[in-house]
This record gives C-alpha cells, structure tokens and sequence, in this order.
C-alpha cells in the first residue's frame, strides 16, 4: 500500500523588525512546538516516511526540523529532498511530480505550502456518497492530511484515486 503525507508547513514568524523575505521567515515558537507535536502524532500513529519532499523556504524546512527527532526514531531509513520549487507548484504540478517517484518509496511526506499542498489534497481525494469524507477541512499551519494511495504504481496516482484516511491539527495543550 502506498501512503500520502500531506503537510502544510507551520505559521511563520512575521516581524518587520526582521527585514526578511516570505521565503526566509522562521517559524513562531508556537509554530515550533506544534511541528514537534505533529511528529509525536506521527510517530505514535506508525507513520513512518521513506521520502520525504520538502519546499525549500525556512518555515517549511524548519517545520520538518522540528518533526524530524521522531521521524528519525522509525524503523526504516528516510530520504530528504528540499526542492525550491515545491513552494510555488499547483495541485496539478505537484501530482506531476509524485507521478515521477520510485516505485521503492511506499510512504511520502510532502511539507509545502498551503496553496499547493490544499489543492493537491483536493485534487486527489476519491468521491465518496459519504460526503463528511471528501469534504476537506481548512489546512490550518501544521496541519496533515494522510492518504492511501493503493497499491498502484505512482505513475497512476491521479484525480480522485486516494482515499483520505485522517486529518490532525495539532493544537497547544
């Protein structure tokens, strides 16, 4: 079975003191606690990614770093790809781009951008006569979404082929 992990990467710090570019904002000290909150999540619920993609701006990576102690924890090893242009791709780009994995990567992470990463979700999430089960919540910072993609190769990842197993926001306790 194939597995999706989408995520959109943690609320960045915006502080005009900082003169810094969208791309090089850090993320807030909450953004940094719910980042480790959601590997936490992921590593209690076996969540475990043998790729992981991520946009290339601070918040995105600096999301992953906050994750990534309990990643790192799972079983198998994982590969890493910061790629600059995850942040600016559509739903349809980034689609064109998990259609071009290795079939030896069985789970995926993909920490980008909300644009992005919300209209790859919709892209991808199959119909169902249940409606409570395609209807997509607001990605809020830092929010998941977990997909199973099958057993078919990513090749044939398409619109309306996963089925969308969970949604977690981490939230401040």
């Amino acid at each position: 079975m194939k597995r999706l992990y989408l995520l959109h990467a943690a609320r960045p710090r915006v502080d005009p003191s900082l003169n810094l570019s969208d791309y090089h904002l850090p993320l807030t000290r909450r953004g940094e606690i719910l980042a480790a909150q959601l590997g936490k999540f992921m590593l209690k619920q076996g969540y475990s990614p043998d790729l992981v993609i991520c946009a290339s701006p601070a918040r995105a990576r600096l999301t992953l770093s906050n994750m990534w102690a309990y990643l790192a924890s799972s079983a198998h090893p994982q590969q890493i790809i910061h790629d600059y242009r995850i942040h600016l791709m559509k739903g349809e780009e980034l689609l064109s781009q998990l259609q071009q994995l290795e079939e030896r990567y069985k789970e995926v992470l993909l920490v980008g951008a909300r644009r992005g990463v919300d209209e790859l979700a919709k892209l991808l999430v199959r119909p169902s006569e249940d409606s409570s089960l395609t209807a997509l919540p607001e990605l809020a910072p830092g929010a998941l979404m977990v997909f199973d993609c099958g057993t078919a190769p990513w090749t044939s990842l398409a619109p309306g082929s996963a089925l969308l197993l969970e949604t977690y926001n981490a939230r401040l306790v």
